[in-house]
């Protein structure tokens, strides 16, 4: 029996792959949710339309064959739109409660901590520690960079791998925004914070990224640690002498969302249970859908072998 990698290799047929068949369910979704909430308001044909946009280019896409940089968008195109159905989320965020549940999520903090962790923080804030949290707290988006290195090495199955489960985790979290937003305590808490995040560069830039590409009502889950927690778990098992390096960077990223007022624990530790089941279900979903492939592989060489001993 052939290695996971070397079936990727060697299969360059078109046909549905895990990552399309969740794609397309996540996208419909979406269009379902917007002309049941949405379609007493203006443009909301065009969202739809957007989405079902986003089914046909993994419909498109499932018809490609995987050969030279086409292999690279074939198993990886949609962490490519993310960004677009990122922004398509703030139309949606309040379309079926209306409000956020910021007041329940700090009722349950106050209940198990007895303070709210990011305002107790303050005491021990320093320009110093400002500065080096909000460094931590960018590195999320040097995540990706770094598994460019899995492209470099011709990693076909780990990358498909990481851009499935990073998938699954981001579409886990936009829905989990629509259905119990929360702003978090950037927003909620605002007004009871005695000291402001101040700094002299990484502080200020961490601060102008969120504010201007941040989701209101984007907090529960932390979709920065849910999707951390991914590529670090698929880096660490491609690279296992960078395994520690890379889970104290998840560590201290996931503190860096309390310090600096993006998330509450909370949302830190449903992101990572958001993660970890996405790499678990994915794994698990890859593995067989790999296997049958394989299986199908062999029985057409088992029938073509019949065939040409027939033949002759």
């Amino acid at each position: 029996m052939s290695s996971p990698e070397l079936v990727m290799n060697n299969d360059g047929a078109p046909g549905f792959r895990p990552i399309d068949i969740v794609t397309i369910i996540y996208a419909l979704l979406q269009a379902v949710l917007v002309t049941i909430f949405m379609s007493n308001r203006p443009g909301w044909f065009y969202l739809t339309g957007f989405y079902l946009a986003a089914c046909g280019i993994a419909l498109v896409f499932a018809l490609f064959q995987k050969y030279g940089f086409t292999k690279i968008l074939r198993l990886c195109y949609p962490l490519f739109f993310l960004p677009l159905l990122y922004e398509a989320l703030r139309s949606q965020i309040l379309i079926i409660w209306g409000r956020s549940f910021d007041h329940q999520v700090t009722a349950l903090e106050m209940k198990i901590f007895g303070f709210e962790p990011s305002f107790i923080l303050q005491k021990y804030m320093t320009i110093g520690l400002n500065e080096l949290f909000s460094l931590f707290y960018m590195y999320y988006y040097i995540l990706p960079v770094l598994a460019l290195i899995l492209v470099i090495r011709r990693r076909w199955d780990s990358l498909e791998r990481t851009a499935l489960a990073v998938s699954v985790s981001f579409y886990i979290c936009y829905e989990i925004f629509i259905f119990y937003p929360v702003f978090g305590p950037r927003f909620y808490l605002e007004n009871v914070y005695y000291l402001p995040l101040i700094g002299p560069f990484f502080t200020p830039l961490a601060t102008r990224i969120v504010s201007q590409g941040g989701l209101q009502g984007g907090a529960m889950p932390s979709s920065h640690c849910a999707v951390a927690l991914v590529f670090t778990w698929f880096l660490a098992r491609e690279f296992k002498s960078a395994a520690k390096p890379l889970y104290f960077f998840l560590i201290m990223l996931s503190i860096s969302t309390v310090y600096g007022r993006y998330h509450y624990i909370a949302d830190v530790v449903v992101g990572l249970l958001v993660g970890a089941i996405s790499i678990l279900l994915t794994s698990w979903w890859q593995d067989r859908f790999l296997t049958a492939k394989e299986n199908a592989v062999s029985a057409r060489d088992i029938k073509n072998s019949e065939t040409v001993g027939i033949g002759v």
